[in-house]
């Protein structure tokens, strides 16, 4: 009876271990809390600054660069992204949601290639859930989010545009965005102190994947001039 007797409380004790410990896993802090510390933690790395990328562009699993050029990103939301491509100018404009792009003067659509990296360099937790509510995530949700090996808070929800953040360190991982596309973020390398993704690769539809390699950052002065529409259009060309 004994040998029962003590069975029984050991099976009670793991049990109730077990539910403790699921419980504690299945915690998530409000996404106000989260953002915050998100925030936090994008001021201490210095993104908190209008920042200017050399960048190239690599397609699928290949290492060789079919494009090259310069990234501009300020904290507002706004940015712009010029490349060279096969002795052509390829421009993209964003202003928080609304993105714009030109080939040689004339309008391109279809692949990304200017994500909202501004959701990396706020530094206030309400302005960051504006911005991520801007781009269509649902105000205020945040769930967990599993990708390998990688636990994240997911500010935004699984399902709708989000940011992922590393659930022990909040580092950046990945941004979902509308029509599927996900935006994976590499690890935080440091350019002259300032912590940003080595590199990123963006994810749409059937097309190879597109990875993005950063290699310089350096903090800019900007001006509202740098982003105005005329910038996409080279001055031979009319303005639609």
């Amino acid at each position: 009876m004994r040998v029962r007797v003590r069975s029984l409380d050991l099976m009670l004790a793991l049990s109730l271990a077990l539910g403790l410990a699921t419980a504690a896993l299945a915690y998530i802090p409000p996404a106000k809390q989260v953002a915050g510390a998100v925030a936090k933690a994008n001021r201490a790395a210095k993104r908190n600054q209008a920042l200017t990328m050399e960048v190239s562009l690599q397609r699928g699993g290949t290492e060789e660069a079919f494009a090259s050029g310069t990234l501009i990103t300020d904290p507002s939301g706004k940015a712009r992204l010029e490349l060279q491509k096969d002795g052509r100018i390829e421009r993209h404009l964003r202003a928080g949601a609304r993105l714009e792009a030109t080939r040689a003067g004339g309008a391109r659509s279809g692949e990304l290639r200017l994500p909202p990296l501004h959701l990396l360099q706020i530094v206030q937790s309400a302005k960051l859930q504006t911005a991520l509510a801007a781009l269509g995530a649902p105000g205020g949700a945040i769930e967990l989010g599993y990708d390998d090996d990688l636990d994240a808070y997911v500010l935004g929800g699984r399902g709708a545009t989000a940011l992922w953040v590393d659930m022990e360190s909040l580092s950046p991982v990945r941004i979902d965005l509308p029509a599927g596309i996900t935006v994976r973020l590499g690890p935080l390398e440091s350019f002259d102190g300032v912590l940003w993704p080595a590199w990123l690769s963006i994810h749409q539809g059937e097309a190879a994947p597109v990875r993005m390699l950063f290699r310089g950052v350096t903090a800019t002065a900007t001006s509202s001039e740098m982003f105005r529409r005329d910038w996409l259009f080279p001055d031979s060309q009319p303005r639609p």
